[in-house]
């Protein structure tokens, strides 16, 4: 059985990789994501994946790379790092053609192997 910090490192590597459908296996449908940003919540996997081909219209060379990963039964904390070019619109804000890079951190609950539970 695979430890729970290597779920959520596989779901990264999906994400960077817009491997949409390894995205859909690697979490639950009824998947929600919690953020201090906007939109603050996102509900299911589905919407998840909306969410990010959103969000790479405004940053098509998005990558997001672990820096640190801790896990604690279910529970799996990653502080990772993003970087992007803005060459779409951010909200109203029109595109700077500037790389934006930013560190946040997300917090999972992973059960039956499935990443259910997402908060940044």
């Amino acid at each position: 059985m695979k430890a729970n910090k290597d779920i959520v490192k596989e779901f990264i590597n999906a994400t960077n990789s817009k491997d949409w459908s390894k995205v859909l296996d690697l979490t639950h449908t009824d998947f929600i994501r919690h953020s201090s940003s906007f939109p603050y919540e996102i509900i299911t996997n589905f919407a998840l994946i909306d969410f990010h081909k959103q969000e790479l219209t405004t940053f098509p060379d998005l990558e997001e790379k672990i820096v640190l990963i801790i896990e604690e039964g279910e529970l799996v904390a990653a502080r990772i790092d993003f970087s992007g070019t803005q060459l779409g619109y951010l909200g109203n804000l029109p595109p700077t053609g500037k790389k934006l890079t930013a560190c946040f951190n997300c917090f999972f609950r992973v059960t039956f192997t499935l990443a259910s539970y997402a908060k940044q």
